[in-house]
């Protein structure tokens, strides 16, 4: 069962720094990565600081439903920061080939010019008719 599928099954909620408020899987793709006061950081950072306190070792009993819950939580957290890393750097790598080619395009653009501007009065005028 991929890990979408079990927060659905548990209506997974995720708690925030800011007062009273619970956010969904679905929220958390609309957070900033970092900035603000809530972001997908502060969350995975709230997460793992619970996770850390339920995770007293034993060797004799299981997890406990609270610790699997957390570590659903940190998975499907961890997951939504590496998806929004990978766009953030594909937005990044596009726009950086974008503006390579639109330096091409000038540079063509003006060698166009230079070679039109080293032409003949007679074959520009050729060139009107």
């Amino acid at each position: 069962m991929n890990i979408f599928e079990q927060a659905t099954k548990q209506a997974l909620r995720f708690e925030t720094t800011a007062a009273a408020t619970l956010l969904t899987v679905e929220d958390l793709w609309t957070l900033p990565l970092a900035s603000g006061r809530i972001s997908l950081d502060s969350v995975a950072k709230a997460v793992n600081k619970l996770l850390k306190e339920t995770q007293e070792e034993s060797f004799v009993a299981p997890s406990s439903a609270d610790n699997t819950q957390l570590s659903l939580k940190m998975e499907i957290v961890k997951y939504i920061i590496s998806v929004r890393l990978k766009e953030k750097e594909e937005a990044t790598n596009a726009a950086a080939k974008k503006m390579e080619q639109e330096k091409i395009k000038q540079l063509i653009h003006n060698k166009k010019n230079e070679a039109l501007g080293e032409k003949s009065i007679e074959e520009l005028e050729a060139m009107l008719k």
